[in-house]
């Protein structure tokens, strides 16, 4: 039985694809060879689904360094900012506290959960960056380490070096793959798996004319959406602006945000609905 310890470490305030997606990894594992659990870094509405799935969850509380401080109002420090030197410095300056203040005491934490679960291996669900902590864990512990990278993130030296201390490095497209190799980030070993889709968990559940009678659409009115929490980079702007367009042609047509918002994007979240009031739409 091989004992593995799946790390999410989101902490947005929502249910968002990386835990969705573990959850149904989890779900479809063979429980006669591996027996899953799970870390994560706050609680999440999920959390009964997978305990009903008999997995034990453990939490880490790791505090954040703010992105904003009172430096960023002065002119004279975005001025000095524009040096490549002192951009240089302000970067290491805070990746070091970073590491003081968030990476390396959640790190002791996971380690503490790892050795009390007699993790076998590790699931490192968010890319390098945000799993900084959990392969320094997985160092600290000897403990081997899978590290799934969803996305296109900025990459320094730190990350570089640490990456090749994951054993794989497991991407979740070609792109990406090719994405961490351009800048230099690659495990011990460097794979794509794409992610696997359930069909029987996209039937419907309820029918199509209810659902529109809930929300106040009548059957044949053009309607289309976008699905995912709200945050800047999942471009729900996007559809807003297009939606202004599609109803000068199509009048009665309806566009849909469906999801969450993230603690992230509560003023972005604002910043759509003032731009729909304006747009009238």
């Amino acid at each position: 039985m091989i004992r593995v310890l799946f790390v999410e470490a989101s902490s947005g305030g929502v249910v968002g694809g990386s835990l969705t997606g573990l959850y149904h990894q989890i779900r479809s594992m063979d429980r006669s060879r591996f027996a899953p659990a799970i870390v994560l870094y706050e609680t999440k509405g999920i959390e009964a689904d997978l305990r009903a799935l008999d997995v034990p969850v453990f939490h880490v509380r790791r505090r954040r360094v703010p992105k904003e401080h009172g430096l960023l109002k002065y002119d004279g420090y975005q001025r000095a900012k524009s040096a490549s030197s002192v951009r240089a410095l302000l970067r290491l300056g805070r990746q070091g506290l970073r590491l003081a203040v968030e990476e390396g005491p959640a790190a002791v934490q996971l380690a503490g959960i790892m050795r009390r679960a007699r993790a076998d291996v590790v699931h490192l669900g968010n890319g390098v960056r945000a799993n900084f902590d959990g392969i320094l864990a997985c160092r600290l512990t000897r403990t081997p380490c899978v590290c799934h990278v969803k996305g296109f993130e900025k990459y320094s030296a730190r990350e570089r070096r640490i990456a090749s201390r994951v054993d794989v490095l497991v991407c979740m497209t070609q792109a990406v793959r090719d994405h961490c190799v351009r800048h230099g980030v690659q495990g011990r070993r460097t794979e794509v798996v794409y992610d696997a889709l359930d069909e029987a968990g996209f039937t419907p559940q309820r029918d199509a004319s209810a659902v529109r009678a809930e929300l106040g659409i009548t059957n044949g009115t053009p309607c289309l959406g976008v699905v995912g929490n709200i945050q800047e980079w999942k471009g729900q702007s996007v559809l807003v602006e297009a939606m202004a367009r599609v109803v000068e042609a199509v009048p009665e047509a309806r566009g849909l945000i469906v999801g969450g918002v993230h603690r992230a994007g509560a003023a972005y979240h604002e910043q759509l609905e003032a731009r729909i009031r304006e747009l009238h739409m």
